[in-house]
């Protein structure tokens, strides 16, 4: 019940988001797009449940990106959604693994700090 009211609020702040907030007009379909168009979910800090996939499904989204793998992994199809893993990758010089995600790499290149000087060697890692 509690993801079922998130996804619920979540999608009344996106469909009223250029209404409220915009400078400009609302986009042609905007409502259209947030109904329809999104279908797909990223649990914060990755943390599922069981819960969490019903209430995905019961409000019509498509698929989760919630999980971690291995390596490379395919998507699969279980419980009425797609579920797509996030790669554990071997990164950097010494070859520490790492979830493939921005955010971790950041924090892994940099320390989680702005350091303009490294742009390039963080970029070629």
């Amino acid at each position: 019940a509690d993801w079922i009211r998130e996804f619920t609020a979540y999608k009344q702040v996106l469909r009223t988001a250029w209404a409220k907030y915009g400078s400009d007009p609302e986009p042609e379909g905007w409502k259209t797009f947030v109904d329809a168009e999104v279908r797909g979910f990223r649990a914060p800090y990755l943390s599922t449940s069981p819960a969490l996939l019903s209430a995905l499904k019961d409000m019509g989204y498509a698929f989760d990106a919630s999980s971690v793998s291995k390596g490379p992994a395919l998507p699969i199809h279980a419980g009425g959604l797609y579920q797509f893993a996030l790669p554990t990758i071997s990164e950097g010089p010494e070859h520490r693994p790492v979830v493939a995600m921005d955010y971790n790499m950041f924090v892994r290149h940099s320390g989680g700090f702005e350091r303009a000087d490294h742009l390039n060697e963080f970029e070629n890692r």
